[in-house]
């Protein structure tokens, strides 16, 4: 009996993962987070993640418990597995965004013998990005509205928190990293343009007193050469 519940409790550790659910969830999917806490406060049974501990009881009510948690789990994770992949594909597109991002920060990324293979995988990444991630996003976004209303309000949860604030927040902070780096690039340019115009006037300077000694030298060849010298 021991090794069928240690052996159930992996089973369902290994869907919370795959279904995105953070380890050691309090609540089970066949009640509700409130029925949860009210039925243990009454002492009919304790939360769900007693039923997970490695102590546990080694008898048919516990087995006959997980067994029903992960019935609920893969019936969840038949339902949802559409709205996995996109999430999937958002994150590989999301980090390869970042990738991007990184790679553009080394000037000297496209010089030398490299810099053209390094140019054109950069091209493909940044056009491949530009087709494929508004689109996803925005097909994500309607299937986690629908999953929402096909369930009475419910959010679509990701690693503990609903997957629409995630993709609210991602996009947000990647607006505000675009324009710390166009802010930080302007003011780089106006650096390089300050030291330009200093550079130039101390040629400036440095040079301001050749063509007088020019004028003055063929000033004298000349007198030289009218007094028959």
């Amino acid at each position: 009996m021991a090794e069928l519940i240690n052996a159930m409790q992996q089973e369902i550790r290994r869907l919370w993962v795959e279904l995105g659910i953070p380890a050691a969830p309090v609540t089970s999917l066949l009640e509700s987070a409130e029925d949860s806490k009210r039925r243990e406060n009454a002492n009919h049974f304790p939360s769900f993640a007693t039923y997970m501990e490695a102590d546990v009881s080694a008898d048919t009510h516990v087995l006959e418990r997980l067994e029903q948690e992960k019935d609920a789990l893969d019936q969840r994770l038949a339902r949802v597995k559409p709205i996995l992949k996109k999430i999937e594909q958002r994150q590989q597109l999301i980090e390869d965004r970042m990738e991007l991002e990184e790679l553009k920060k080394d000037p000297q990324r496209l010089l030398g013998r490299q810099g053209m293979k390094q140019r054109k995988k950069e091209e493909e990444m940044e056009k491949r990005i530009r087709q494929k991630l508004p689109t996803l996003t925005e097909r994500l976004i309607q299937d986690l509205r629908e999953w929402q209303q096909d369930n009475d309000g419910e959010a679509f949860m990701y690693e503990g928190r609903p997957y629409l604030e995630t993709i609210e927040e991602s996009d947000r902070s990647f607006r505000q990293y675009r324009a710390q780096q166009a802010r930080t690039r302007a003011q780089r340019r106006q650096q390089d343009r300050e030291n330009t115009r200093r550079t130039s006037q101390v040629g400036t300077i440095r040079t301001a007193g050749r063509p007088l000694q020019a004028a003055h030298m063929c000033e004298l060849f000349t007198g030289l050469r009218r007094r028959g010298l």
